[in-house]
């Protein structure tokens, strides 16, 4: 198990992300949560095996998100530690 954090930059507020971030992440397997940051980012913390994560972030990169989002940029950090989420959350709000 590995976990990453990543940060989606763009047009990517106000569209439905967080949602499409959520349906996407169960059909990996991947548990974590997606959150709305201030600075207009959609942040995703996400646990499961390097390929389902991996697998997760070129599904985005690919498809692009809900038809009105616009991804300018995924940044991926794999951390070393593992927090234990055993689903996938949105969490609400900036």
């Amino acid at each position: 198990m590995r976990r990453a954090t990543i940060t989606i930059s763009g047009r990517v507020q106000g569209v439905g992300f967080r949602y499409y971030a959520s349906e996407l992440a169960e059909r990996y397997g991947i548990a974590g949560t997606v959150q709305n940051q201030r600075d207009g980012t959609v942040h995703i913390e996400a646990e499961g095996e390097n390929s389902q994560i991996r697998s997760f972030v070129q599904h985005i990169q690919l498809d692009g998100g809900p038809l009105t989002a616009r991804i300018e940029d995924i940044d991926v950090e794999w951390e070393p530690h593992l927090k234990g989420f055993t689903d996938f959350t949105v969490v609400g709000g900036h």
